[in-house]
């Protein structure tokens, strides 16, 4: 490719291979192993014609968040229903890849070209399941998710995998998590979007809520036809964020 040509680069300047995926706090590019990716900050640039790098928006790459969200991965590390890291160095995170995409792709049919039906409700209830089950783990190790939507739960084969903890908060150990107040985002915060994440997977809908902190606590919560047992599971999430 003869210059000037745009290109992704890595923290240490060279240039990253083709990018997979452009996300709110990152890049997602393939690397020589087809079954990992790694996570990059935003850097991105012109290459001139005397082969040097002029950089784009050197002060919004996230390069932060990227740094932070390694630390969370080290707490979490080995937790079942979490993205698998195979190594972190200073250009990112390299992770297992799950080329089954995510959940938000699946309901929606995206890369079908075709409307599909849902599963049936034992195969929605065992993923609500195991979702709910992943974000426990992450607060068990006192991290909050933060980021709890449909296209941030992975499908890899029959089970899930949580990704993106950029924004996620890591609370301190001595500290009781069901007392964090970060800015607003509390437990019964991330309960509420953990509620609304559930109920997407149960009616395989796309359903979204906007809370990001107690004053925004919604007035009315979303009804469904679903059978009497997974309305039981939804009103039994609502009264333990009550109880929180």
């Amino acid at each position: 490719m003869a210059p000037p040509y745009w290109r992704i680069c890595y923290v240490d300047g060279s240039d990253a291979p083709d990018l997979i995926a452009n996300g709110l706090d990152g890049y997602i590019v393939r690397t020589e192993d087809e079954k990992v990716v790694r996570k990059i900050p935003k850097i991105s640039g012109r290459v001139l014609g005397d082969g040097q790098k002029e950089y784009t928006h050197p002060d919004e790459d996230h390069r932060e968040d990227i740094e932070y969200e390694k630390r969370v991965y080290e707490r979490l590390a080995g937790l079942e229903g979490v993205t698998e890291v195979v190594g972190i160095d200073q250009n990112g995170i390299s992770m297992v890849y799950y080329p089954d995409r995510d959940l938000e792709n699946k309901i929606l049919g995206r890369g079908l070209g075709r409307s599909t039906p849902p599963p049936s409700l034992d195969v929605r209830r065992r993923l609500a399941v195991m979702v709910t089950t992943a974000v426990a783990g992450c607060h068990d190790r006192v991290v909050l998710w933060f980021d709890v939507a449909l296209r941030n739960v992975l499908l890899d084969g029959d089970s899930v995998r949580l990704c993106d903890f950029a924004n996620s908060m890591m609370v301190e150990p001595d500290v009781d998590i069901a007392e964090s107040d970060e800015a607003g985002y509390t437990l019964r915060v991330e309960l509420l979007h953990l509620t609304n994440l559930v109920y997407s997977i149960m009616t395989w809908t796309k359903s979204t809520n906007e809370s990001y902190e107690e004053s925004e606590w919604p007035d009315t919560w979303p009804e469904s036809d679903l059978g009497g047992a997974e309305q039981n599971h939804a009103q039994g999430l609502e009264k333990r964020i009550q109880r929180r």
